[in-house]
Order: C-alpha cells, then structure tokens, then sequence
C-alpha cells in the first residue's frame, strides 16, 4: 500500500527533524548553528597553517615563484611606512595577505594593490603662523607632490579635515584636481589611509608678505618666493617658513625696525630692490 503524506504531516516532521537537530521550534529547518569562539578560533589557525604552507611552496617551485614579488612594480620606489609605497607606475597601500585573509592575487603580489595611476608623494604637513599648534583656529594641511605619467609635477596641499570618517572629501579634492583614483571601494579606503601618513617635516605658513616677530627676539621676512631668516635663529629641525597660497599682496611694509636687525635690513634691500624701494623704516612696492 502507497502511503502519501499529507502538507501537514510534511510540516510536523519538518520541525521534529529541526528539534531534534538542536533549534528551536518557529527557527526553521537549516538555521545555522552558533559555532563556539575556541572552536572558530581552532579552524581559523588551521586555515593560516595550511595558506602559509601554501605560500611557501609557491615561492619554492621555480614554475610560480617568477611570478611572486614582495615589493610594487615600477621604478624609484619610495616607502612611506610600512603600508605605503609609490614608484613610477603610481601609488601603493598593502592589503591583507595571502595568509591572513587575503585571495590569491595578494600571494602573487605581496598584498600590494594601486590606488591610484598617479604617483602621489607626501612631503609635509603644515599649519598656520600666528595660532596655537593644536587649537580650533588652527588650519593643518598635508602637502603632496602629484607625479604624472609624462613625469609633470604639481603641488597638492589637502586639509586635514577632509580625512576624517571615510575621507571621501579628500578624494573628492584629488578627483577634481586631475588625480586617477582607482574606483573600488576597498582600495579607496586603503587610499584614505595611505594620505594620513604624516610625515616629518613641518611647514609654517606665513598669512602675508613683509615682517614677522617669531618668539620675541627674532623678526623674519616674507617674500612671495622665499622667507629670510636671520642667522642664528633656533629653527627646529625640518621646519620651514613659506608664503601661504592664500596670503594677501601688500603694498606697504612699515615699522622696520633699524636696531637689532639692522643688519637684516641691510642684506634684506639688495634682495627686494627690484620690487621694492626703502624709505626710512618702510618698504614700498614699485
């Protein structure tokens, strides 16, 4: 005798079977069952065992390991810590290799993948002269060297504050002035990364041309294509002075003072006399 059965009796032995598999009654046939942390801990090491023995007969078998490289391609490569290089075929961020979770194009790699076409160099990072370092009116930039193909440069300064959250601003900012950012969303994010990388030297933007008392012995003065430093000024190692990009254009330096740099005004004259005439304590734009 056939023996068919029936939806209901179908769905009975559906949840029995479910029961019995350990779920609860309304969770469903095929749920997924919460794996212990020590046990995923257990299975994760043995994936990096078995991915890390794989690397390594990849890199001993002379059929692949031409193909496997530690470093980025292209020429003059330059390394901006331990995430971060640049060469002539554009910028570099590290992605997670092979053994920690990255595919098999990281083990080919070395987990270097390029963010961007353009090769992009930090140079410095900058703030305001005038204001405390660390204050809400202060204005921090990083500055940028942006390499072409053909081998161009152009000057790139980017806020700060355009790097906080996803950054999506600041490549916004590099988008607009030409940059080519490689469009998926996990190398933009390693992009992001790679311009936070804060390098050493300091730059302290000048917000005018003409003098300026730094401390309160020293007076410097601005040009729009060099600062003039006194000699013997303390300077902190891989400090510099320039012109802002913002500054205004004056007319008229007045109040210069003729005692205790008289003689920077003297080597200042020979300097500005093209652009500019002395008479008395001030200095007139010609």
């Amino acid at each position: 005798m056939i023996y068919a059965e029936t939806d209901h009796e179908q769905d009975v032995g559906a949840r029995r079977h479910s029961q019995k598999r350990g779920h609860n009654a309304g969770q469903g046939y095929g749920a997924k069952v919460r794996v212990p942390k020590r046990c995923h801990a257990r299975l994760q090491a043995r994936i990096r065992l078995v991915k890390r023995d794989l690397e390594t007969r990849f890199k001993k078998d002379p059929k692949y390991s031409k193909h496997v490289r530690e470093d980025v391609p292209g020429s003059d490569v330059k390394a901006y810590g331990s995430r971060g290089r640049t060469s002539s075929k554009g910028t570099f961020a590290k992605a997670a290799n092979y053994v920690n979770g990255g595919g098999l194009a990281a083990l080919l790699t070395g987990g270097w993948m390029r963010v961007a076409k353009d090769r992009i160099d930090p140079v410095a990072w900058s703030h305001q002269f005038g204001f405390q370092r660390k204050t809400e009116r202060q204005s921090w930039r990083h500055h940028f060297v942006i390499t072409e193909r053909n081998g161009h440069q152009s000057d790139f300064q980017l806020p700060r504050e355009k790097l906080a959250g996803t950054g999506a601003p600041a490549l916004r900012l590099l988008m607009k002035a030409g940059v080519h950012v490689v469009g998926r969303d996990d190398v933009q994010n390693a992009l992001v990364q790679f311009l936070r990388f804060k390098q050493r030297r300091e730059i302290i933007r000048m917000p005018r041309v003409g003098w300026a008392e730094v401390g309160s012995h020293w007076m410097i003065f601005v040009r729009p294509d060099e600062v003039i430093i006194p000699p013997g000024m303390p300077t902190p190692l891989g400090t510099s002075y320039v012109l802002d990009a913002t500054a205004t254009r004056l007319t008229e330096i007045t109040n210069v003072p003729e005692d205790a740099t008289s003689a920077l005004a003297s080597e200042l004259e020979p300097l500005v006399k093209a652009r500019w005439k002395r008479s008395g304590q001030s200095f007139t734009r010609r």
